[in-house]
């Protein structure tokens, strides 16, 4: 069938934008500026729209967007034109980029949300709710970053947390004789430590005693009978003893003190941290079944 040229004058060549006139021998349809030629049956519906998704899949921004806007020519309220039109204003190109977390790190999509919540009171009531679901993939999207760039800095803090448990760990450990762990013990090192000064006190008092003793035959009679010589000798060891002693305790009681609270604060950011990632996996699932939906709905109406 042979077509008039006067039909072919709101044919644009979807390749460079100029006027398509008719070969009526070779019954096909011929751009009078750059020579590409096409098929009459580019014209129809399905052979436009896969025209610009591949345009589009391969990066041929213009091309696509002719080839959308040549279908609104024909049917302004084509769908799948709109929606093609809508994906190259926001430089994406395919629903599926939405649904993927990685095209939310790459730029700022805050325009974007505040132009699809513009755009989806505009188009046709029949496809409200699927911008609707693409306005929320956005916002969702955004989001995740967010709660993952603040799960980073959760997780940045549990380490730093867990550093200075193990330090604290460690110089538990030393106080609690090396290789020992726990609470249990630095009550054992505790008890060794406090053993030991008490054996050496006795030592000391035993030799004071025979020191004293033995200097005391040397002195006259009323001063052998006053105690006061030996209690003055035996006071400086025992004051000792009891510093030493209050020392040890003081600093079991210390490092005990420091150790459970870098445990607490390490168990508290752990907790934290699970939460806010179990929060960035419900966020994706949230993106994945949103972006589900959006496929099925497209497939509906292929």
């Amino acid at each position: 069938m042979k077509i008039d040229n006067t039909t072919v004058k709101t044919h644009i060549c979807p390749t460079c934008g100029g006027n398509l006139k008719i070969d009526p021998e070779r019954q096909m349809y011929e751009c009078t500026f750059c020579g590409v030629t096409f098929d009459y049956e580019y014209f129809r519906e399905d052979e436009v729209l896969g025209m610009a998704e591949r345009a589009m899949n391969i990066g041929e921004a213009d091309s696509a967007k002719r080839a959308y806007e040549f279908m609104l020519k024909k049917d302004p309220k084509n769908f799948f034109a709109i929606r093609g039109l809508l994906l190259l204003s926001i430089k994406i190109r395919s629903v599926s980029e939405l649904g993927l977390t990685e095209t939310y790190r790459k730029r700022n999509f805050a325009n974007v949300e505040r132009r699809l919540e513009k755009f989806k009171d505009e188009v046709d009531p029949d496809y409200r709710e699927y911008y609707s679901d693409m306005t929320s993939l956005v916002s969702t999207g955004r989001e995740t970053i967010r709660e993952e760039k603040m799960a980073e800095e959760y997780r940045s803090q549990k380490l730093s947390a867990l550093v200075n448990y193990e330090k604290q760990d460690i110089s538990y450990n030393d106080l609690t004789d090396k290789g020992s762990h726990g609470f249990s013990g630095g009550s054992k090192r505790l008890l060794k430590t406090l053993l030991k000064n008490f054996i050496i006190y006795l030592g000391i008092l035993g030799f004071i005693f025979l020191t004293v003793n033995s200097s005391l035959q040397h002195i006259p009679e009323f001063l052998r009978k006053d105690n006061r010589i030996l209690i003055g000798a035996l006071a400086i060891p025992t004051g000792l003893f009891l510093l030493i002693c209050a020392r040890e305790l003081i600093n079991y009681r210390s490092y005990r003190k420091k150790l459970e609270v870098a445990r607490q604060r390490y168990a508290s950011l752990v907790s934290i941290y699970e939460e806010q990632e179990e929060h960035v996996n419900e966020l994706k699932e949230k993106m994945r079944s949103c972006c589900q939906k959006m496929k099925e709905f497209e497939k509906s109406l292929a």
